[in-house]
């Protein structure tokens, strides 16, 4: 008898060991597809905040809100201008320059290219508010 109650322990064994590796397997399947949703929520955020930034924009001009002005070679390649001119240039109010500067951490004497003004715009533009 003891005989067979050891098999029978061994088989128990088995079947234990067997179940632990598809639940552990079962496990890591559950963890990649949350990953791969996580990231896909996040690629379609990045998405839909590039929409909202174009929404906004194309509002911006039917409701005669002026474009942005258009970019020379000098500052393509990366002429750096004080916020006080780019605020000027892009005929930002003072709150809203307020607003910029206080988001990205500038000082009141910095100076960035136009391009990183634009992005810091579109950012302030299309963040979260509030979460």
């Amino acid at each position: 008898m003891s005989k067979k109650t050891a098999e029978q322990t061994a088989a128990e064994k088995a079947a234990q060991e067997q179940t632990a590796a598809e639940k552990a397997a079962q496990e890591q399947a559950a963890a990649e597809k949350a990953a791969q949703e996580q990231a896909d929520a996040e690629k379609t955020a990045a998405e839909q905040a590039a929409a909202d930034a174009a929404k906004a924009q194309t509002e911006g001009a039917a409701q005669g809100q002026p474009p942005a002005p258009e970019q020379t070679p000098q500052e393509q390649d990366g002429e750096l201008l004080t916020l006080a001119e780019l605020a000027e240039k892009f005929r930002l109010p003072s709150w809203q320059s307020a607003a910029l500067h206080t988001m990205m951490g500038w000082e009141a004497d910095k100076q960035v290219s136009e391009a990183a003004y634009r992005m810091a715009m579109d950012g302030l533009k299309t963040r979260r508010i509030g979460g």
